[in-house]
């Protein structure tokens, strides 16, 4: 959910080394927690045993609490943090489907790799059945596409939805969850009987349990943040105009299109394009994938803070404004197109190969020919009569070939397809 490797911090390879890490670590923690055996998981629905609401509760009040202090101390970001868009009614079903699931097989998907790591036979049979389920989705996934889309809402937060404080917020989770919790104390006792009287005098703090303690401490924490009410309000955020003037010099900061190109061929889609020219002209011909926005509008463009942006226009100044007003914002991967719209033209759409190109260059061109097919450009040949002849596309050329574009100076990261949960 951190945007370590979208801004680079460690690479492709690295990241799942980590993950796997991260995988072993809470699987671990699962089973020590007694979530690798279904009578446990079930037994929330027959109220005796309240274990995993409990332990959801304190996960979500713990990061919950955690984040809003992070941020408001200013240590953490959390406008860089991602956040899913939210697409009401598919989920809504979804999530119906999965508490179905977790009520007749006794498992979710991450404890059925557990209880399955462990050699429980009904941990298998569910996550095989987890598997069939993925495979009868991938098949029925073109019929529900459209509904799979549909009551989009965008990436709301609870405080956004509601028109309450970030705080205000907080502090209601923190009291439903205490209530969670006393209610499901109140159930496991009522179940079991176990209602018991202390036959010593003890002090007041020694009656309370290191749980009932946390609780206190954590209806404190939540208290607070009702009355701070937001973790992130640019307290912390410094500007210096001077370094960011500087840093579009850079050429860390800039794209070519051909790896622009590269990107749209391979299809990652951990990018966002910004045209910022006007409507008519982006109408008439854009970047595939590219998103119309005026310069001075790029704040109101609904954009995450954890996007990786790359802007482009016919006005280096324009683009340039755009830029910088992200960057003062505090966008981290703002890119520039190189030459805006007639790079992209000059370089993709129609390549010009030299009359006196050298083998390297000719090499070179023949992959660039593929290159602007693929978008519907004209590749073209300079003769020594200082002509021009376009190359056109061959009839019989029914797909692409796998390409291997020149090289960039760039050094980018792989790119990862998706990211959150």
């Amino acid at each position: 959910m951190m945007p370590f490797y979208k801004f680079d911090y460690f690479g492709f390879d690295f990241s799942l080394v980590i993950a796997f890490v991260i995988g072993i670590g809470f699987g671990f923690a699962l089973e020590r927690g007694g979530f690798g055996n279904a009578r446990i998981l079930a037994a929330q629905f027959y109220l005796y045993n309240m274990r995993v609401l409990k332990v959801m509760f304190t996960a979500i009040v713990t990061a919950m609490l955690g984040l809003f202090y992070l941020g408001w101390i200013g240590w953490l970001d959390l406008s860089l943090v991602y956040i899913s868009d939210t697409y009401l009614m598919p989920q809504l079903i979804g999530g119906l489907l999965l508490g179905i699931g977790f009520v007749i097989g006794g498992y979710c998907p991450g404890t059925s790799v557990v209880s399955s790591s462990t050699g429980r036979i009904d941990g298998m049979i569910y996550f095989l059945g987890m598997f069939f389920g993925i495979f009868v989705f991938g098949e029925i996934y073109p019929y529900i596409t459209d509904f799979y889309y549909s009551t989009a809402m965008g990436r709301v937060t609870l405080p956004d939805f509601l028109g309450l404080s970030h705080g205000m917020v907080v502090f209601l989770v923190v009291v439903i969850a205490l209530g969670a919790f006393l209610l499901a104390e109140w159930t496991e006792k009522n179940y079991e009987n176990k209602i018991r009287e202390s036959n010593r005098m003890k002090s007041w703090m020694n009656k309370i349990s290191t749980p009932q303690k946390l609780a206190v401490l954590a209806l404190l924490l939540g208290f607070f943040a009702l009355i701070i009410g937001s973790p992130s309000d640019n307290r912390h955020l410094k500007i210096n105009a001077k370094e960011i003037s500087l840093e579009i010099r850079n050429e860390k900061n800039i794209v070519r299109p051909v790896e622009l190109a590269e990107w749209i061929i391979k299809g990652k889609v951990d990018f966002i394009v910004l045209d910022v020219r006007d409507e008519n002209k982006f109408n008439e011909y854009h970047i595939p994938g590219a998103m119309n926005v005026s310069s001075e509008s790029v704040l109101e463009a609904g954009l995450m803070k954890n996007d990786k942006i790359l802007i482009y226009g016919d006005d280096d100044i324009l683009t340039a404004e755009a830029w910088f007003l992200l960057k003062s914002a505090g966008y981290k991967n703002v890119y520039i197109l190189k030459g805006g719209m007639k790079g992209w033209q000059e370089s993709v759409l129609y390549p010009t190969l030299k009359a006196d190109a050298s083998e390297e260059e000719k090499t070179e061109f023949e992959k660039m020919k593929q290159v602007s097919f693929y978008f519907g450009g004209e590749p073209r040949i300079a003769s020594g009569d200082n002509g021009i002849v376009s190359v056109t596309r061959p009839k019989n050329q029914k797909s692409l070939p796998k390409l291997t574009l020149p090289a960039v100076n760039m050094n980018k990261a792989k790119g990862k397809k998706r990211e959150g949960c």
